[in-house]
């Protein structure tokens, strides 16, 4: 664990947004390769010469880890995350419903939710100039309960094929990048068996048997796979993808369509819009890529939770 400051007085620059003079940078120093320290020093450069006092926090997942974050973010204004989608997911626990805006910068494996944003540069000079001359705007954000706990997520809970993929990738620690999530669905498919899950929307309850069921918020998972291409996090609704029980050779030729949205015309595949939902069945769930937990599970849509930079 590491917490450092970098302060300067620069006068601030005109035009500038007048309540930005602290900023915190979170890094995750696994991610992008190890490159993540690197944009987050670049970034605290780029800010001290705008005259804005900079903290540092690496996110490391040790024990002390929360109490860090939780006094990085008394004392700033903004949170900059540079990190991957597992890192955001971290901070959102933190950032949802509060008036403390983010901006994610995408350097991990999985960058949805930056990638959601437009947000594909990490050029030091736009991010600073965005976050200090540029209003952030408001993103819905989703809620689910497990057993005791609440955690919020802000594109895709997965539960199905994926996640068990998802949970088997994530055991390959000696694998690096995306091509440990092709591995893993060779090794999970000839043990999957179809699920059977009971869902309940705001209008309806049913019972089907699935191949994977995912309840999207925003449009993409798993680095740019458009699931749920028509997801919108402005709307005030989530939106539920259900790939009925098809054959294993079928799944084989309908999941790769994932990368492009062309599975939603597949006749397996149902599209739900709801406020609320909940599921039912003998499986796991995965939100923005990290461990949810078992089910059952329940959920909610929160309108305009979380404030951040987009690029619309």
């Amino acid at each position: 664990m590491v917490l450092t400051a970098n302060e300067a007085s620069v006068p601030p620059q005109m035009g500038r947004l007048p309540s930005i003079t602290r900023i915190g940078l979170l890094a995750n120093p696994a991610a992008g390769e190890g490159h993540a320290l690197r944009i987050a020093d670049e970034i605290a450069n780029e800010a001290a010469l705008n005259g804005v006092e900079v903290s540092l926090v690496t996110l490391d997942f040790q024990s002390s880890i929360e109490s860090f974050l939780d006094d990085l973010i008394a004392r700033i204004q903004t949170l900059v995350v540079i990190g991957g989608d597992g890192s955001f997911h971290y901070a959102l626990q933190k950032l949802a419903r509060t008036e403390l805006p983010v901006y994610v910068i995408p350097a991990g494996t999985g960058n949805d939710f930056a990638l959601t944003n437009n947000a594909s540069g990490i050029d030091p000079v736009h991010i600073v100039h965005r976050i200090l001359h540029e209003e952030p705007t408001r993103v819905d954000l989703g809620r689910v309960v497990v057993g005791n706990s609440e955690l919020w997520f802000g594109q895709v809970l997965s539960t199905g094929f994926d996640s068990l993929v998802n949970r088997r990738a994530n055991s390959m620690r000696a694998i690096k990048g995306k091509i440990k999530y092709t591995i893993a669905t060779l090794l999970e498919l000839p043990r999957f068996n179809p699920i059977t899950y009971r869902i309940a929307t705001d209008t309806e309850v049913f019972e089907t048997r699935a191949m994977l069921v995912s309840i999207a918020n925003g449009p993409t998972y798993g680095g740019g796979m458009k699931i749920v291409p028509d997801a919108d996090r402005h709307d005030g609704y989530l939106d539920i993808m259900v790939l009925a029980e098809v054959s294993k050779i079928e799944l084989l030729r309908v999941f790769p369509k994932v990368f492009s949205g062309a599975h939603k015309d597949h006749p397996a595949v149902s599209f739900y819009r709801t406020k609320t939902f909940s599921l039912q069945a003998a499986a796991l769930a995965y939100a923005d890529g990290e461990f949810v937990g078992d089910l059952p599970i329940h959920g909610e849509i929160h309108a305009g939770a979380l404030l951040t930079w987009e690029e619309r």
